[in-house]
Order: structure tokens, then sequence, then C-alpha cells
């Protein structure tokens, strides 16, 4: 596989002003988000009602409160977590092109969801629905199966696991269009809609899962910085500076697919977020991943946060799924990296 090289540098700014730049366009983007919408509120009404002075109707407080609020907080927790288990996944793997959804997650987890909704399920843990549970439970066992099939004598081999994940996801694609054959056009509707990935169906129990999945996965992720640096050098050279090759990659593997399957379980497939922000943030901060990882933490809220509210006001009073402005903006992206690192060992 193309090693991941070590592009980009310190940039034109230090990191701790990278890092208070992105901290005021994380602040902008809430606002943003949280004002784009068929119903107009002022920064003043907002404002007034957040800090608990009310000031708004009814209607546009429940509108602010229990849907733009909710939206904003999950886009930048899906953001976030996509991009630090992108950037995991480019540094386990090394290998620029490498995403959150290299390990087959996004078919695991489209494939519970499709099937939660052909066959009518309610029940669902810990107030998510069934269909997140199930896409959930979907990912994970779409993780299992790479990771059983990747498993070699003395470890596991990474260039399997991704031909792994490719054949899952074509797998996995195939049971999707098997149910749908077999399914009412309502439910073919409903399952489409939810694999373009949207931000929707936001709530507190979706936020206080995504929060939990990020703060086990980036702390497990936190620990590892120093070896993930240390892989970048190669799976021999990490071996020989004393890291337990196997059991890193194991702990990699699981943080990031932890993320990747609780992001898209309370969003959909939104894709390419995990492409695009560690590619950009590695030209300004460096390939360091005590750096790149809070970082890339930061610009993956921004980044999805500021595409949300593109995707509700660009065509208004037509709100497009995230997923498709994403795709749009990513596409492009990917086939340049593609092209750039096109040759190189």
């Amino acid at each position: 596989m193309p090693v991941q090289e070590a592009e980009g540098g310190q940039g034109p700014v230090s990191y701790r002003s990278f890092m208070i730049i992105c901290t005021g366009l994380l602040l902008v983007a809430a606002v943003v988000n949280m004002l784009a919408g068929s119903v107009f509120i002022s920064p003043t009404e907002m404002l007034s009602l957040l800090i608990g002075r009310g000031g708004l109707h009814r209607g546009r407080r429940v509108i602010l409160l229990q849907v733009r609020l909710p939206r904003s907080i999950l886009a930048g927790l899906v953001g976030a977590s996509l991009s630090i288990a992108g950037a995991a996944f480019q540094g386990l793997f090394r290998n620029p092109l490498a995403g959150p959804y290299v390990l087959g997650v996004s078919a695991g987890a489209s494939f519970g969801a499709v099937l939660a909704m052909a066959l009518g399920l309610h029940a669902g843990f810990m107030g998510l629905g069934a269909v997140p549970t199930a896409a959930f439970v979907g990912a994970l066992i779409s993780i299992g199966v790479v990771y059983n099939l990747a498993r070699v004598p003395g470890g596991i081999d990474v260039t399997t696991m991704l031909l792994a994940g490719i054949a899952t996801s074509a797998m996995f694609s195939a049971l999707i269009s098997l149910v749908l054959t077999f399914s009412p056009e309502g439910v073919i509707g409903s399952a489409v809609f939810w694999m373009m990935g949207g931000l929707s169906g936001a709530s507190w129990q979706r936020i206080y899962f995504a929060a939990a999945a990020f703060c086990a996965g980036g702390l497990c992720l936190w620990v590892l910085v120093d070896a993930l640096n240390a892989f970048l050098l190669g799976e021999e050279e990490a071996y020989h500076l004393g890291i337990d090759v196997n059991t890193f990659k194991k702990v990699v593997l699981a943080s990031a697919s932890l993320l990747t399957a609780a992001a898209v379980a309370a969003s959909g497939a939104i894709g390419f977020v995990g492409l695009i922000t560690p590619h950009l943030v590695r030209r300004f901060v460096g390939p360091d991943h005590r750096r790149l990882l809070p970082a890339g933490a930061l610009c993956g809220a921004v980044f999805l946060m500021m595409a949300d509210a593109a995707a509700r006001t660009m065509l208004a009073p037509v709100q497009l799924r995230v997923g498709i402005v994403t795709a749009l903006m990513g596409g492009p992206f990917f086939l340049y990296v593609l092209k750039k690192h096109r040759g190189r060992k």
C-alpha cells in the first residue's frame, strides 16, 4: 500500500493560532446552523433565548430548542467523530485514501437500517429507535466480519483488511437490494432517504449516544497518539520502537470503528467528511497525531455544521440531505488526492 506522506508542515500559522481560529469558526458555524431554515429567527432573539431570557414566540422557541439546537450539536459530534476516525484509519493503513467507511461500516449500517424499516421494527435501545439501533448493530457486524477475515497467524494484515472491507461492502449492498426487492414502495423511499445521510432526525437521545461514543473512541485514540506517529514510519519500524503492533491495530480498529458506527447510526451515511478534513488539517498542523486529532475534530465539526446549513438553504424551500452536499464536495477532492498520489510507493 502507498505510504502516507508526512505532507504539510506547520503551515502559515502556529498550532495555537490555528486552534483559536478553528474554535472561533466552530462558534460561527453553530450560530449559522441554528439560524438556517425556513423560519426566520434573528441572532438577537436566539441569544436571548439561549441565555434564558425568553423573547421568542412559542413556535419559534420549539424550533430553536427542540429542532435546530439538537441538530447543530449532532452535526458537530458526527463531523468530529468521522474526522478523527478518518485520521486514525489513514494512519493505520498509511494510505491517504483511507476513510471511516473503508471497512464496510456504512454498508453494514445501511443494511441494518433497511432491514429494520422492512420489518417494521419499533423497539430501539437507549431511546434511539429501531432504525438507528439496527444501523449500529449492522455496523458492528460488518466490522466483526472484516476483522475475522483479516486475521492471520500472528496478527492482522492491513492489506487483507482493506480487501475484506470492499468484499463486505459488496455483500451488504447485495443484501440491501434483496431486502428492497421484496419491500413496499414506502419502505424503498425511506431507505433511500436514510442512506443519503441527514440530520433531520436529531434528538437529545442521539446526541447522548454519539457523545458517549465520541468520548470513548476519542480517548482511546488519544492514548495511542505516540504509537500512531510511530506507525507512520512503517509497521516494522514501529515494532522496533517498542510498539505492540498487533494490540495497537486492534485498539485503533475498534476505536475508529466505534466512532464511525455511532456516527452512521445517528445520522445515516454521510460521506467524505473523514477523508477531506484530515487532509486539509494536516497541511496546517503537520502529521503529528497529537495535533492532528484535536484540530481534526474541530474542523470536522465546522465542516459538517456548515454543510448542513448549506443543505437547508441553498435550494430553499427544498431541503437537501447533507450527505448530498458532502458528496458533491468530497467527490472532486477524492479524485484530486487519487491523482496526486497515483504511482507513489
